[in-house]
């Protein structure tokens, strides 16, 4: 019984205590605020991502079902748009945000910093806002030669006006691209990932008001705007923050742009493109050889376990910026170990995601309930689902080398990327097309694991013992 002299309050110790042991705990898994909020938004899109699956089976036929997911797998061609550049400002802006700082709202620091800063910003978002324009004016056609198959999905489902609706929301989110990925280089990952988070709740939140009042296709329109409106008010949150920025001159481009930017983004827009192809061809093949109806468990799968690996590399990919700085003041041995820890963490996370979702995709045709029925048809089966998650694993590994060489800027792996996505999207169509889902799938994780994984820690061991011996 507590004191009655005692003016603490009785669980005042006990409190402290568990804030202590829970901040211990988030300390040791390195989960800061702007980890946390990618790693709530995937948990997030985890947990919704089962229930709008239910309510897209329950709500669209097949058919429907197919169209909606392989709509949003061939708008990932904005990948072909970006071919990396969104990197190579956020590595850009870092550099020059180790010399700045905010304050009140807006940038401060050396003129000269802000200067290059500014003509970064100017530089690509010109470039961004024609590419995003002539994104929208060619996928409407791209989009209608890809679904007008002849089949009887393609005569019957409603799909024209919502797709050249879609790829216009799509483009004017595009433009905004440059300046998003900006804030993220200059410090601000923990506003844009919470923004993130935002717009996932407020997304399916529309997405499910949009599947019962029985919008169909224009669900995906749905989601799209909700997108861009979280971007455009994020962008208006921080407008002292770009407005604070000097103008810099017509012709400004940024700092060593003949000597690091414009070599790194080639090399980044080559591994961007064909890694278009090895990620999201899977889908888009079944869908032209096998039907919309084939294509919607294959979409839908991997959705969920994508959502599982871009949780886990949240550890590794919310980093970046801080990369960037260790690199900037070289401390490699602070960059080495924090790498070292964030590695390990989002490996073992994203291993026992892939664990659990296999185990309930095994367990959904025992269970006798209809809604246990309905996920299980619309998901593809154990083995499937196991192959295609151990294949993201072993990419997440690639990947979180991938960031580590380039918060140096420099992207020497971009060929043995490449030409590893390149056998990956053959293997995806001749076995896909002929064989089906699960040949397609062994094909894609025999590529990872035997041979870009290995190449990417030997090109990684190559670099860093090279790069930090440098004067």
């Amino acid at each position: 019984m507590a004191d009655p002299d005692n003016n603490s309050p009785p669980d005042a110790t006990t409190s402290t205590t568990r804030r202590w042991w829970l901040r211990r705990w988030l300390n040791r898994m390195e989960l800061d605020r702007a980890t946390f909020y990618v790693v709530a938004t995937r948990v997030w899109r985890l947990l919704a991502g089962p229930l709008t699956a239910v309510l897209i089976s329950l709500n669209f036929s097949p058919e429907v079902q197919g169209f909606y997911v392989s709509f949003w797998f061939m708008l990932s061609l904005q990948a072909l748009v970006d071919l990396g550049i969104s990197g190579v400002i956020l590595q850009s802006a870092t550099h020059e945000w180790a010399h700045l700082c905010l304050d009140r709202g807006e940038v401060a620091g050396p003129s000269g910093h802000r200067r290059q800063l500014a003509a970064l910003d100017t530089f690509f978002r010109g470039w961004f806002r024609r590419a995003s324009i002539a994104f929208a004016l060619a996928m409407a056609p791209i989009g209608w030669c890809f679904f007008s198959d002849g089949s009887e999905a393609a005569n019957t489902v409603a799909w024209t006006a919502p797709w050249i609706v879609l790829t216009m929301v799509t483009g004017a989110s595009l433009a905004l691209t440059p300046r998003i990925a900006i804030l993220e280089g200059c410090g601000q990952i923990a506003a844009v990932n919470r923004m993130r988070l935002a717009q996932m709740i407020c997304g399916n939140l529309g997405v499910w008001a949009a599947i019962a009042a029985g919008l169909n296709l224009w669900v995906a329109v749905v989601a799209a705007s909700i997108q861009w409106l979280g971007e455009v008010t994020l962008l208006l949150q921080f407008r002292r923050f770009f407005q604070s920025l000097p103008a810099p001159p017509a012709d400004a481009r940024p700092r060593d742009w003949n000597e690091l930017v414009r070599p790194m983004q080639r090399r980044l827009g080559v591994q961007t493109g064909v890694k278009f192809f090895a990620n999201n061809l899977l889908t888009l093949v079944v869908h032209r050889y096998h039907g919309a109806a084939a294509s919607g468990p294959v979409g839908l799968t991997w959705n969920l376990l994508n959502a599982v690996q871009q949780a886990a590399f949240a550890w590794v990919h919310t980093r970046r910026p801080l990369f960037g700085q260790y690199v900037a003041q070289r401390n490699w041995s602070k960059l080495n170990a924090v790498f070292r820890r964030l590695t390990i963490i989002a490996a073992l996370l994203a291993v026992a995601g892939v664990l659990v979702a296999v185990g309930i995709v095994a367990v959904l045709p025992h269970i006798d309930h209809k809604i246990a029925r309905v996920l299980a048809s619309r998901l593809l089966g154990a083995p499937e689902t196991a192959i295609i998650g151990a294949m993201l694993v072993a990419n997440l590994l690639a990947s979180s080398y991938g960031v580590y060489l380039g918060a140096h800027r420099r992207a020497p792996m971009v060929w043995v990327a490449a030409s590893c996505d390149l056998l990956t999207a053959a293997l995806v169509w001749w076995l896909g097309s002929r064989y089906g889902v699960l040949p397609a799938a062994i094909g894609m994780l025999a590529v990872s694991t035997v041979l870009r994984l290995p190449g990417t820690i030997w090109i990684w061991r190559r670099c860093r013992t090279a790069w930090h011996s440098e004067p």
